[in-house]
C-alpha cells in the first residue's frame, strides 16, 4: 500500500480470484500503520497502558499479569516491508517450530529429511530479489514455481491448496478427551491466577499453557526427589 498502491490492488484482486481469500484490511488503522508505523505503534502501546486491566481487550488474563505485562515494551515486531516480514518469520517466529516438528515426525517414522531450499546461499540470494519475484499475480513462492515449471507437473508446480504443518485441530477439539482436558486446563489456569475468564478463540493457548505448567511441575518434582535422595 505504501510503496505501490496500484500493485497492491492488482495482487489483492488476483489472490481473491485465485484463492478466495479475504481482502487486505482497510480503514484508518491500515493507512496509518502503512505510512507511520512508529506513531501507530506508540498509540497501540498507549492503549495497552490506559485500558482497564479487566477489559476484554486483554482476553481474560488475570489483572495482576496484565499490570506486569503492560508496564513493559511489546516484544512483537511489526514488519514494515515484505522482506522484513519474511526475515522475521524465518529467523524469529515460525520456521524454528516447523523444523522441529518436521524433525520429530521424521525420526518417529525413521525417515531422513533434507531441506535443500534452506541452503544459506540460496536464501541469501532470494533476499536480494525484487518483491515481484516472490509474490506475483496472487501466487506465493513465484520464482520457485516458475523455476520448476518445466520440471514438475502443473498440478504440483501451481498447486493452490498446499498448507504448512496443519494437524486436524478442529476434529481433535470435538472429542470428549480434549473437552475434558480443556476444562481441566481452564480450571487450573484460574486457580494459578493466570486467567479470570475463558475465551473460546484461545482454546489451544489454554491447553498449551496448561501442558507447559504440568511439564514444569513434573521437572520440579523430579528435581526435588533427586535432592531428597542425595
Amino acid at each position: 500500500f505504501r510503496e505501490n498502491r496500484s500493485r497492491l490492488h492488482t495482487e489483492e484482486t488476483a489472490r481473491i480470484n485465485l484463492l478466495g481469500v479475504e481482502p487486505v484490511r482497510k480503514g484508518l488503522g491500515f493507512i496509518w500503520g502503512a505510512y507511520h508505523m512508529k506513531s501507530y505503534s506508540f498509540v497501540s502501546e498507549m492503549r495497552k497502558k490506559i485500558t482497564s486491566v479487566t477489559s476484554p481487550f486483554f482476553l481474560g488474563i488475570h489483572p495482576d499479569l496484565v499490570s506486569s505485562f503492560r508496564s513493559g515494551h511489546n516484544p512483537i515486531l511489526k514488519p514494515t516491508s515484505l522482506k522484513q516480514n519474511l526475515y522475521y518469520s524465518m529467523m524469529t517466529r515460525g520456521l524454528n517450530e516447523l523444523l522441529r516438528y518436521a524433525d520429530r515426525n521424521a525420526m518417529a517414522n525413521s525417515v531422513e529429511v533434507r531441506l535443500p531450499f534452506l541452503f544459506h546461499s540460496l536464501v541469501e540470494f532470494v533476499f536480494t530479489l525484487p518483491d515481484e519475484m516472490l509474490l506475483s499475480n496472487g501466487w506465493s513462492k513465484y520464482i520457485l514455481r516458475k523455476s520448476m515449471e518445466n520440471i514438475l507437473p502443473p498440478e504440483i508446480t501451481w498447486r493452490k491448496d498446499k498448507i504448512g504443518y496443519e494437524p486436524p485441530q478442529a476434529e481433535w477439539l470435538k472429542s470428549s478427551y480434549f473437552k475434558d482436558y480443556l476444562h481441566e486446563a481452564v480450571t487450573e489456569l484460574k486457580k494459578e491466577k493466570i486467567i479470570i475468564k475463558e475465551y473460546s478463540q484461545l482454546t489451544w493457548s489454554y491447553i498449551a499453557l496448561f501442558a507447559f505448567l504440568k511439564q514444569g511441575n513434573n521437572i520440579n518434582n523430579k528435581s526435588d526427589s533427586a535432592l531428597k535422595e542425595k
